[in-house]
C-alpha cells in the first residue's frame, strides 16, 4: 500500500474513535438514578430524611436486587423467594411464601442472619396472608446487607415478636 492509503485509513479510524469516545462522554450522567419502589407495611422505619454526608456528590451507580430460592425445612412443605437492595441510603427486604397456613394459634416470622455480626440475627417482622401465599416487606435506612441467611419461622401466636426464633419452616442464603 503507499503511503497516502496509510494516512487515510489512519485518520478514519482516528474520526471513528474520536468520534465513539465523544459520544459515551455526551452521554454519561452526574447524577445517580436509583429508582426504589415504595412498599407498604414496613416492620422498621427510620428518618427518610437521613441522608450521608457525601450523598451531593453522587455518581451514577448500578443497582441490583438480589433474589434468593427459600426451601422448606424439615417436615415442612412449600418454598418461596426472598430478595434484597441498599440503594439510595434504603435497605428493602422482601419475602414471598407458597407455604400452607400455620396451625392453629401459629404464625410465620421473618428473620435475617449472619452468625459472624452482633446480633447474629433479628426479626424482619410477621408474614401476612395474601391470596394464597405470604408475604413480607422490611424496609430501614440501615444497610443489612451482610446478613446473608433468610430464615421463616412458625412461631406461637400467644409469644407475640418476641426475639426468639422457633421451628424453622424456610431457609435460603444470598451468596455475599
Amino acid at each position: 500500500m503507499k503511503p497516502i492509503y496509510w494516512v487515510i485509513v489512519i485518520s478514519v479510524v482516528l474520526v471513528i474513535f474520536g468520534g465513539a469516545y465523544w459520544y459515551i462522554q455526551s452521554n454519561k450522567t452526574d447524577e445517580a438514578e436509583v429508582t426504589v419502589t415504595p412498599i407498604e407495611n414496613t416492620q422498621e422505619q427510620e428518618d427518610p430524611t437521613a441522608k450521608s454526608a457525601d450523598s451531593s456528590n453522587s455518581q451514577s451507580v448500578q443497582v441490583s436486587v438480589e433474589t434468593i430460592t427459600l426451601k422448606s425445612v424439615g417436615n415442612y412443605t412449600g418454598s418461596g423467594t426472598a430478595t434484597r437492595i441498599f440503594a439510595d441510603g434504603t435497605f428493602i427486604h422482601t419475602v414471598n411464601a407458597n407455604i400452607s397456613d400455620p396451625a392453629s394459634g401459629k404464625f410465620y416470622e421473618g428473620w435475617i442472619v449472619n452468625m459472624s455480626l452482633s446480633p447474629p440475627f433479628f426479626s424482619t417482622g410477621k408474614l401476612e396472608k395474601e391470596g394464597n401465599s405470604y408475604k413480607l416487606n422490611f424496609t430501614s435506612n440501615k444497610d443489612y446487607s451482610s446478613y446473608n441467611s433468610v430464615v421463616i419461622t412458625e412461631e406461637i401466636e400467644t409469644n407475640g415478636l418476641d426475639g426468639v426464633p422457633e421451628a424453622h419452616v424456610l431457609e435460603g442464603e444470598f451468596s455475599n
